[in-house]
């Protein structure tokens, strides 16, 4: 007999998300829950899932930030709307400087930005 079995980690966007100012490039932007968990399949069908973790994203730069799991549960039940990003500690993303007129984002050592041509 012939089983087909694995152990991956999946990732999964939920359908949670909410605009708010991004911590780290400072634009309006939409903030996505996103889930993570370890998953035991069997020809292909998930059986077990376990080790669920759960971080915002920030669609503008993709930064992220972890955050606990029965705030993320709260969440998805619809118990809380959305939650305050200030006080949460974002990784990663683009740390890049931007242009006050325009938005676009700049290389820190550039004195005129590129695509509107006006000093920075």
């Amino acid at each position: 007999m012939f089983f087909i079995f694995g152990i991956n980690n999946e990732e999964k966007n939920t359908d949670i998300s909410w605009q708010a100012v991004c911590p780290i490039c400072g634009r309006l932007s939409r903030v996505f829950l996103v889930e993570s968990y370890m998953v035991f399949s069997l020809f292909f069908i998930p059986l077990i899932k376990w080790n669920r973790r759960y971080r915002l994203q920030m669609q503008c730069c993709g930064g992220v930030s972890e955050i606990d799991k029965a705030l993320a549960e709260s969440l998805k039940k619809h118990e809380i709307e959305k939650i305050d990003i200030e006080n949460l500690i974002f990784n990663g993303g683009r740390r890049e400087k931007r242009c006050r007129n325009c938005g676009a984002f700049v290389q820190d050592d550039f004195a005129f930005c590129p695509k509107c041509g006006s000093a920075l």
